[in-house]
C-alpha cells in the first residue's frame, strides 16, 4: 500500500472516541430481569470491533452491561472482550450464563488508563459482540453509555461511531481511471472514496454467511442509505468501451445487489408482521387476513427477492461466484420464502398465486460465464473450455471462434451441450492463440472480437 499511493497525513484516530464499527439494534424481550432499568437493555450495539471512551489518566471501575437480544440457544454469539489490552472475559455467551431477556453485568476494579482512553475491545468467535451499555467510573470522571440507544438517566446516547480509516481518494483516483476510463474516473473515484468503509450492512452472519432477517424499519427510511446507487449508474451513460462498461456494470449490480437485498429485508419485516396476525387470529378471520394483508405482502417480498436475484447473476464470473447462488439458495430462501410460504397456504387453504412464487426458469439477457480461464498450456495439453449459457429460450449455437495469436482469420467450432445450461469443448492446443465465445448476442469476453482471451503454450 505504501508503494502505491502517498500516505502523508496527520492520524487524529488516537485521540478519538467512539464506537469502532457496529450497528445499532433493538432486543426482542421488551422487560429483563435483574435489573432495575429495562429500557437500559432494549437496545445493544453489536458487530463493533471497539469502544473508546475518553477519560483522565487514572484508576477506574468499570462496568460491562449486557443482554442477549435475539438467540434463544447456546452457543449462538460468543466474543472475548479485552479492557485496555488485556482479556478480562473469554468466550462469554450470554445466553449460557443468563438466557435471553435477563440483565448480565460484570464489574472490574482498578483499570488503569495512562494515555487518557480507555480502550474496550470485542473479539469475535461465534457471531457478532453486543453490549448494552457502559459504565467508567473513577475518582477523576464517571462515563456512562446506553450503547445503541438514547440518552437515558444518567447515561449519555451511545458514542458516534469513529472514522477509523485513511485517506483513499487519491488511490481510487487511479484505480477507477484503469477500470472504467477517464471519463468518469473522477467521478466515480469520489462515490468509491466516500463509501470505502461506510458501505451499509445488509446482510451478516447468521449460521454461515450471507445470512438476513427481517427489518421493521420503513424502506423508505433505509433507502436513503442507498443513495449513492443511483449516483453511481449516472456515470453509465459516459462510457463507450466495452472492456470498460463490462467492469463498470459489475460493481453497479453488485450495488443494486445490495440495494434490493436491504428492501427484501423490508419487506420480510412487512410479510412476517402480516403473516404473524393472521396466525394469531380468531380462526374466522385468518384465511380472511391472510388473503388481504399476509398475500400482498408475500408478493411485494417475491419482488424485492426477484430484483436482488437477477442483479447478483449479473455478478457471476466465476466458481466463488456461483456459490453465491447456491448459499442464497440454500441458505437465505428457505427461510425468506419456503418455509412461510406453506404456512401462508396453509392459512389460505390454497396454493400461491404465481406471483406470490419465485418462477423457476431464467429471465434476463443471454449471458455466458466461463467460471475457470486458462491463460497458458504445457506443449500438448489440450484446451479445455466449459461455460454456462444463461438464455431465457436455449441459444443454438454455442461456438467458439479461434487463430493463431494475432494472425488470420478466427475459425468457428461448436461447443457440445453437456446438461441443461453447461457448454464444453476440448481440443488439442499447438500454438500461442486467442478466441472468444458467441451465443446468440452475447460474446465473452465483452471486448470480442476486437480484445479476446489469449493462450499461451509453455514448455514442459
Amino acid at each position: 500500500a505504501h508503494a502505491a499511493w502517498s500516505q502523508e497525513f496527520d492520524d487524529p484516530r488516537p485521540s478519538r472516541e467512539g464506537a469502532e464499527g457496529g450497528t445499532s439494534a433493538t432486543a426482542n424481550a421488551k422487560e429483563f430481569a435483574d435489573t432495575d432499568n429495562d429500557v437500559l437493555y432494549r437496545t445493544v450495539r453489536k458487530d463493533m470491533n471497539a469502544y473508546h471512551i475518553l477519560v483522565p489518566n487514572g484508576r477506574y471501575r468499570v462496568t460491562l452491561q449486557f443482554c442477549e437480544p435475539n438467540f434463544t440457544e447456546v452457543g449462538k454469539r460468543v466474543f472475548d472482550v479485552k479492557l485496555e489490552g488485556e482479556t478480562v472475559l473469554t468466550r462469554l455467551d450470554i445466553f449460557e450464563h443468563v438466557g435471553n431477556g435477563r440483565a448480565l453485568d460484570f464489574v472490574f476494579e482498578g483499570v488503569a488508563v495512562k494515555d487518557g482512553r480507555m480502550d474496550i475491545e470485542f473479539v469475535r468467535r461465534v457471531d457478532v459482540p453486543c453490549i448494552a451499555a457502559i459504565a467508567v467510573e473513577g475518582a477523576n470522571a464517571k462515563r456512562r453509555i446506553n450503547c445503541g440507544g438514547p440518552a437515558l438517566a444518567d447515561y449519555e446516547k451511545d458514542l458516534e461511531p469513529i472514522d477509523l480509516f485513511i485517506p483513499t481518494a487519491d488511490f481510487y483516483q487511479d484505480w477507477a481511471r484503469a477500470e472504467f476510463g477517464p471519463n468518469v474516473a473522477d467521478e466515480a473515484a469520489e462515490i468509491f472514496a466516500r463509501i470505502d468503509c461506510h458501505l451499509p450492512r445488509p446482510s451478516d452472519w447468521i449460521d454461515g454467511p450471507g445470512g438476513y432477517r427481517g427489518d421493521d424499519a420503513p424502506w423508505s427510511r433505509i433507502e436513503k442509505d442507498y443513495a449513492y446507487v443511483d449516483e453511481f449508474a449516472g456515470l453509465r451513460k459516459k462510457i463507450k468501451s466495452p472492456g470498460y462498461l463490462e467492469r463498470f456494470d459489475y460493481w453497479l449490480a453488485n450495488f443494486r445487489f445490495m440495494r434490493a437485498s436491504a428492501r427484501m429485508k423490508c419487506a420480510w419485516g412487512v410479510f412476517n408482521k402480516a403473516l404473524g396476525k393472521a396466525k394469531q387470529a380468531p380462526a374466522g378471520d385468518q384465511a380472511r387476513l391472510a388473503r388481504d394483508e399476509a398475500l400482498p405482502a408475500r408478493i411485494d417480498l417475491v419482488a424485492a427477492v426477484r430484483e436482488m436475484y437477477a442483479e447478483l447473476i449479473k455478478t457471476v464470473s466465476t466458481t466463488g461466484e456461483m456459490g453465491s447462488i447456491t448459499n442464497l439458495e440454500q441458505h437465505t430462501l428457505p427461510h425468506v420464502l419456503e418455509t412461510p410460504g406453506k404456512d401462508l397456504e396453509a392459512l389460505l387453504g390454497e396454493p400461491l398465486s404465481p406471483e406470490a412464487q419465485l418462477p423457476a426458469s431464467y429471465a434476463g439477457p443471454t449471458t455466458i460465464i466461463v467460471p475457470v480461464v486458462r491463460t497458458s498450456l504445457e506443449q500438448g495439453d489440450p484446451l479445455n473450455v466449459v461455460a454456462t449459457v444463461l438464455a431465457e429460450t436455449p441459444p443454438a449455437p454455442v461456438s467458439l471462434y479461434w487463430r493463431p495469436m494475432g494472425q488470420g482469420e478466427f475459425e468457428e467450432v461448436p461447443l457440445a451441450h453437456v446438461a441443461r445450461a453447461t457448454w464444453a469443448i476440448m481440443r488439442p492446443v499447438s500454438e500461442d492463440i486467442e478466441y472468444y465465445i458467441k451465443a446468440a448476442d452475447a460474446v465473452w469476453p465483452a471486448t470480442a472480437p476486437d480484445l479476446n482471451q489469449t493462450i499461451v503454450i509453455t514448455s514442459k
